[in-house]
């Protein structure tokens, strides 16, 4: 007869093979088989549970789970803050403490942290970095990072680089993070100067630090910043990542450099997926270029990739749509129909 340890086991490998109604079935028979006392095989179900995003039914298999041990804890706080229940993961580590069974460790106080920054309450933040110097946690990469992330989010650069620089071994997930901080506070110099930083240390960026670089490059004047990153992309190697070309594709779109967008786009039309024919789609739309525009949804119809509502947004915003639109075209919501798209607001001609 399988036991505790056969059942977590079980559960969790339903989890990778991303099969809930397995899981469920394994869960009946967890309680069917009284094995519900076992934190091993309850870990593994809240684990499981916060995987397919019903944090509802974490909850109750937590709320039942009668020893909580560290994992148990950290499975459920980070559950929540992953799904974006922020103030639930907040009520949970209150809980924890209160009932002083288990010490929060790194990962429970960046999991915290990061629905701090999810939120953009700062003050919640500053309360959660005192607890974690108490607990002797300043100087921890997990902490650190989350930490860092927070106070970018929030607007509080200054106190994001101090407590980046804080961590005593920032590993290349941790350099990834605060440039990601800088670059979604929209401060490309200091996203810039870290990357740099980060290149003097002999650390190899990979595909992450550079679309975060990039997402950094949000106007015009930014241009030149994105023009480096491209030197590197090319140096690196990167120009054959589909990924990275998109992120670099739409940076040239947000700084208005329509001749190298479209550079980009002819250098991986050959394998661009549906994000590529969109971001540059979205530059086209950006220039009202409705020629263009309704020349590359033909293009994209070739390819036999299927367009999405993003598409058909950019479609259906054009000046002169209705008279353009010819060659055996459809109208978007005709299309809509045809690819089996759920109808949206806002895929219509618009008279101007």
């Amino acid at each position: 007869m399988p036991d505790h340890f056969t059942f977590g086991s079980t559960i969790r490998a339903s989890s990778s093979l991303s099969n809930i109604e397995l899981g469920r079935q394994l869960h009946a028979n967890v309680v069917k088989l009284e094995y519900g006392s076992h934190s091993i095989a309850q870990n593994a179900l809240i684990a499981m549970y916060t995987k397919f995003g019903q944090i509802s039914e974490a909850s109750i298999v937590f709320s039942r789970t009668k020893t909580r041990d560290l994992i148990s804890w950290s499975s459920i706080i980070a559950g929540s803050s992953q799904l974006g229940y922020g103030l639930e993961a907040l009520c949970f580590l209150k809980e924890m403490l209160f009932m002083g069974v288990c010490q929060p460790n790194g990962s429970i106080f960046g999991s915290v942290l990061s629905a701090c920054g999810s939120l953009l309450q700062p003050e919640y933040g500053r309360q959660i970095h005192g607890m974690s110097l108490k607990f002797g946690l300043g100087r921890d990469t997990v902490t650190g990072c989350s930490l860092s992330d927070m106070y970018a989010k929030c607007g509080f650069l200054g106190s994001a680089k101090t407590a980046f620089f804080q961590i005593d071994q920032p590993d290349l997930v941790s350099w990834n993070a605060i440039i990601a901080g800088f670059a979604y506070a929209g401060d490309v110099n200091v996203a810039m100067s870290i990357f740099r930083q980060m290149r003097h240390l002999e650390l190899t960026p990979d595909d992450i630090t550079i679309r975060s670089s990039l997402c950094a490059c949000i106007a015009p004047d930014t241009l030149f910043h994105g023009k480096q990153l491209h030197s590197y992309i090319i140096k690196m190697a990167f120009d054959f990542d589909v990924l990275v070309c998109n992120t670099l594709l739409s940076m040239y779109g947000r700084c208005l450099d329509l001749f190298d967008a479209f550079r980009v786009f002819n250098d991986i039309r050959y394998y661009a997926d549906l994000v590529s024919w969109n971001a540059i789609l979205t530059v086209c739309m950006q220039h009202n270029l409705a020629g263009e525009v309704f020349t590359l949804f033909k293009l994209l119809l070739d390819s036999k990739i299927k367009p999405d509502h993003v598409t058909l947004a950019n479609l259906a915003f054009q000046k002169g749509a209705p008279e353009t639109f010819n060659g055996g075209l459809r109208a978007p919501l005709e299309l809509s129909k045809i690819y089996l798209l759920r109808a949206f607001y806002g895929t219509y001609w618009v008279e101007f």
